[in-house]
């Protein structure tokens, strides 16, 4: 019985991912890492405001600022490695005034669905988003949620692993792939930028 609740999440990805998605991932590299389910359902709610959080500071950076709001989100799915490294699939719930003015009782209400990929890290009860990865998904029709929900999978289980030091995020070897060193070049970008804004707004470009 212990045994059974120690890989409970580990066998909801799997019976999951089977369903939605076929992963390309040789079964040699699929990940293996497992966590406790008090963990897993501990980082769900962490993940979920971080994510949120990370997604929003994003937004305030952009000029002109983002018309869009935030209003809920979904973690899809969650992976782990043996040195705090974290990778997820979230799926942001928002109200886009663009929707608003197409045609149809469908859209009136404005609501679309924006799906991602992060890499971050986590410490003891901790968990730091550091940064969103490339390929995104939206959709504003009714069935948004699913739409994305199935096509970020596949992006990201079945989709990237090109050959080009890029691996689907449920191969072991995504832990030392280029995202990672992308992620900190990208970031100290972003640093550099915002102290120049900061200083000399005249002389940043709008982003």
């Amino acid at each position: 019985m212990k045994l059974f609740k120690f890989l409970y999440p580990i066998l909801i990805l799997v019976v999951v991912i089977s369903c939605e998605c076929k992963t390309n991932t040789p079964i040699e590299f699929l990940n293996k890492h497992n966590t406790s389910e008090a963990v897993y359902a501990r980082d769900i709610k962490n993940l979920e405001k971080e994510t949120l959080n990370y997604i929003d500071s994003i937004g305030k950076q952009k000029t002109p600022k983002s018309k869009v709001t935030n209003v809920d989100i979904f973690i899809d799915t969650v992976f782990y490695n043996n040195e705090n490294k974290i990778v997820l699939l979230a799926i942001t719930k928002r109200i886009n005034p663009y929707v608003k003015l197409k045609s149809g009782d469908e859209y009136k209400d404005g609501i679309d669905y924006y799906g991602n990929c992060f890499i971050g890290s986590t410490d003891s009860s901790n968990i730091n988003i550091i940064h969103k990865l490339n390929h995104s998904v939206n959709s504003d029709e009714p069935d948004g949620y699913s739409r994305v929900k199935k096509k970020l999978r596949k992006i990201y289980l079945c989709e990237m692993n090109n050959g080009n030091n890029r691996y689907n995020i449920n191969d072991m070897r995504f832990w030392d792939s280029k995202v990672w060193e992308e992620a900190e070049i990208m970031n100290a970008k972003m640093k550099r930028y915002l102290e120049k804004k900061k200083t000399n707004p005249e002389d940043v470009y709008p982003r």
